[in-house]
């Protein structure tokens, strides 16, 4: 996603909500709730971000990238005024 690689956080933001509404429960759902909640941690919206990855890890529990997004997820949490779910 351009947008993303050119650190344009509210496009790429934009872009993913309508790939998400559009895909509702497609295959792919999974990876767009993790690259959202990667897009909204790049931009520092650190309980979106949680939020996005922690419905992520649901939809991908077997998937290659679990344990990066539950790396991830980690990282966020031990992040000084975070609240853990």
């Amino acid at each position: 996603m351009r947008s993303a690689d050119e650190k344009n956080w509210p496009q790429a933001e934009g872009q993913l909500q309508e790939a998400i509404a559009l895909c509702r429960e497609c295959a792919q759902i999974g990876t767009l709730r993790k690259n959202m909640g990667l897009i909204y941690a790049q931009a520092g919206d650190v309980e979106h971000a949680k939020e996005q990855l922690q419905l992520a890890l649901k939809l991908l529990p077997t998937s290659a990238e679990t344990a990066a997004i539950a790396q991830m997820l980690e990282r966020l949490n031990s992040q000084p005024g975070s609240s853990r779910p």
